[in-house]
């Protein structure tokens, strides 16, 4: 009788360990905080990117990698939830960027053409002040487009249709 109630009492310690512990094979990614029938536009002026919003740990970490291109007017936005010096490399990126740092809304920092992998060693980046945001365009772009230190940036948004 003694080892039925054991055996019993072993069972159900181990299914709440189950249901108290994360399943394994449940997926692991955190789910985008951004509804993904939304488009977002960034503004710089009468300049307007169509953004994706990189606002995950996953999405950080995968950035643009996976695309093969962006057309002139895309870009990524990177959104932190406080100020601070992030560091970025240009690992398994297949075209160079420009890197438009912001804090609260305004341009406080302009990184021009960062090449993409060279001589096996990925190219890093980081801003020299604090910034609470992002914005990853294609090489050349800042200097098009005339993007400036000071320069107010503004999100709007729109459904996809």
């Amino acid at each position: 009788m003694k080892k039925v109630i054991f055996l019993i009492v072993i069972i159900i310690t181990l299914v709440l360990i189950f249901f108290v512990v994360k399943n394994p094979l449940e997926k692991t990614e955190i789910a985008s905080t951004t509804p993904k029938n939304i488009i977002y536009h960034l503004s710089i002026g009468s300049d307007i990117f169509e953004v994706e919003i990189a606002d995950t740990p996953r999405k950080r970490e995968v950035g643009l990698s996976e695309k093969e291109s962006m057309n002139q007017n895309q870009g990524m936005l990177f959104v932190f939830e406080k100020s601070y010096l992030p560091l970025f490399w240009m690992k398994n990126m297949k075209f160079p960027l420009d890197f438009i740092w912001i804090k609260d809304n305004i341009i406080v920092q302009i990184s021009e053409n960062i090449p993409i992998l060279t001589d096996g060693i990925a190219s890093t980046i980081a801003p020299t002040t604090k910034i609470d945001s992002v914005l990853e365009i294609n090489a050349g772009m800042a200097k098009k487009y005339n993007i400036a230190i000071g320069d107010k940036i503004s999100i709007t948004t729109r459904d996809k249709e």
